[in-house]
């Protein structure tokens, strides 16, 4: 076709002098969504809380040695564990046994202090302390540690004791927790429901106070164990996804998708909130095992990580809700997206798309499979990356044709070092004091670090204002660094794995494939099918 691509055109969008679309706070302003999102939190806030997964520390003491006591002073060791270092008291406190000081050396040998943690502590913030005192509970000193730094310990280690008798301590740890049990069948099945009313009770929740208009509800979160297993299988503790999601401000996010679907973020970024059809909720529950299976087999998976589904019942309207990681969670700025199933059937970028606002975080538009068939744009990560890629999609399309899964695509966001980033006007804008023509009170300018200066603010569900700049999570999505020149970063996500070829998606292609002869081009074909059009399709973009 004469004139620039499509993908030319993306990109020189974003250097014209475009009003960047802001994310916005849910507030007031919307009542439905205000209602919706205020009684989603409300449940979660309990819920993880309720599921969060059992954690223990078992502390080995070796020795105590080089201590300014006199010889032969018995002392004893404790271990206090507290949330925080500045916790004036312990969460928990256990006792050991006494030892001799015989010729500088305290032998604890055979000492171990077991310590339950709670679910919901962080460990980078939670302290360990050892006490040492005397049979008269004279104080000796103190030998502090995290419990992340704790459990890094494989051997013995040796830390210092503070206090006017200094020594050392050496000791080492480990931590059992249940994530690292088998799940039983039975938690694949297991329900959290709670019912709003007036007053609370067992397994009632009194209605949020910010939400008078609602009259009823009701809150389920299914199999909400396995869910925090898969928060661990991916190195996220429960503090932190509590600590994401339920900080009382969902960001919306209003997308091109068809279905109508409503679509959140954390205020970190790192979480989406969306809703889904019943028919999809029913899909993850009968594949949840193998999903949950299929991800602890293969680390590098690609597929979507869901980390909850809900039921969420208010003034009689039913809503099913999931909790996935978002492909893009980067502080850097996706100057290209790209949605690919391998069709080729209204496979294309509308004119209104190329034409969307960039967001504060990603571009507005959304390439499809058409807009790039005819150029030059590829993953082009080297050859041992596109092997290990193209192997994580074997696995992955497999394993999705297996359950009769069809209408996923792959999701690539593309960082582009050398191209600018939309969101320096509105750093100067800013700096200037001058508001940009698109923000509005309450909404965010931006939920990525952007510099110290910039202040980030959302109004939160209760009217007040949460400064993102301050609970920027620290973790990001994976990503591929290109082998060319121009040393890109993709970002890549199997995304809408709901879908089954059943009885209406059957009919549609019959319908569309054989009455009226589209023939394979078109999306919905079986499960075996789409998956191979599909893995086409992906090694040949992929190169190496």
């Amino acid at each position: 076709q004469a004139g620039p691509s499509p993908v030319e055109r993306a990109l020189a969008h974003l250097t014209e002098k475009n009003e960047v679309k802001s994310l916005h706070g849910i507030g007031k302003d919307s009542p439905e969504l205000f209602l919706l999102t205020t009684a989603l939190l409300h449940g979660l806030r309990f819920a993880l809380r309720e599921c969060a997964l059992w954690r223990k520390v078992f502390i080995e003491i070796d020795h105590i040695s080089d201590m300014k006591v006199d010889n032969g002073v018995k002392l004893q060791v404790t271990a206090e564990l507290r949330e925080k270092p500045t916790d004036p008291l312990p969460k928990f406190a256990v006792g050991s046994k006494l030892a001799k000081y015989v010729n500088g050396t305290a032998d604890y040998s055979g000492c171990r202090l077991e310590v339950s943690v709670p679910g919901l502590l962080d460990l980078n913030k939670g302290e360990m302390r050892i006490k040492i005192v005397g049979e008269e509970k004279q104080q000796y000193g103190i030998a502090r540690i995290t419990v992340s730094d704790l459990l890094k310990i494989d051997k013995s280690r040796s830390i210092n004791i503070e206090g006017g008798k200094g020594g050392k301590l050496m000791l080492r740890a480990e931590m059992v927790a249940e994530s690292m049990e088998t799940p039983s069948g039975g938690e694949f099945n297991t329900e959290i429901k709670y019912e709003y009313g007036r007053h609370t009770a067992p397994g009632i929740l009194e209605f949020p106070k910010e939400t008078p208009d609602l009259k009823d509800g009701q809150f389920k979160f299914y199999a909400p164990k396995i869910f925090q297993r898969m928060c661990s299988l991916f190195g996220i503790q429960s503090s932190e996804f509590y600590e994401s999601i339920c900080n009382n401000s969902f960001v919306e996010f209003v997308s091109n998708s068809k279905s109508g679907a409503f679509f959140f973020f954390s205020d970190d970024g790192r979480y989406m909130i969306k809703t889904i059809e019943q028919g999809e909720c029913k899909c993850l529950r009968q594949m949840l095992p193998k999903y949950f299976e299929h991800c602890r087999k293969n680390p590098k998976t690609l597929l979507c990580r869901f980390y909850g589904l809900f039921r969420l019942r208010c003034n009689k309207k039913t809503h099913y809700f999931i909790i996935m990681e978002s492909v893009f969670h980067t502080p850097k700025y996706i100057h290209l997206i790209l949605d690919l199933k391998g069709s080729t059937t209204n496979r294309h970028a509308s004119e209104k798309d190329l034409k969307a606002k960039p967001t504060e975080s990603f571009t507005g538009t959304i390439l499809k499979d058409n807009d790039i068939r005819n150029s030059d744009l590829c993953v082009d990560v080297g050859k041992d990356v596109a092997k290990q890629l193209r192997s994580s999609l074997d696995l992955d399309v497999g394993f999705l044709s297996a359950q009769g899964i069809i209408d996923y695509s792959l999701l690539v966001g593309i960082h582009y070092p050398d191209l600018p980033d939309p969101r320096t006007a509105m750093m100067q804008s800013a700096a200037t004091g001058k508001p940009n023509k698109g923000r509005r009170r309450g909404s965010i300018t931006s939920n990525r670090p952007l510099s110290l200066d910039y202040q980030t603010q959302v109004q939160s569900l209760d009217g007040t204002k949460v400064d993102l700049r301050k609970r920027t999570s620290t973790a990001t999505a994976d990503s591929f660094k290109s082998v060319g020149d121009r040393g890109e970063l993709y970002f890549v996500g199997i995304i809408d794995i709901l879908i089954q070829f059943g009885i209406f998606k059957g009919g549609e292609y019959l319908f569309k494939a054989k009455l009226k002869g589209e023939g394979e081009k078109i999306s919905v074909i079986p499960p075996e099918k789409y998956g191979q059009r599909f893995l086409k399709f992906m090694n040949y973009f992929i190169r190496g």
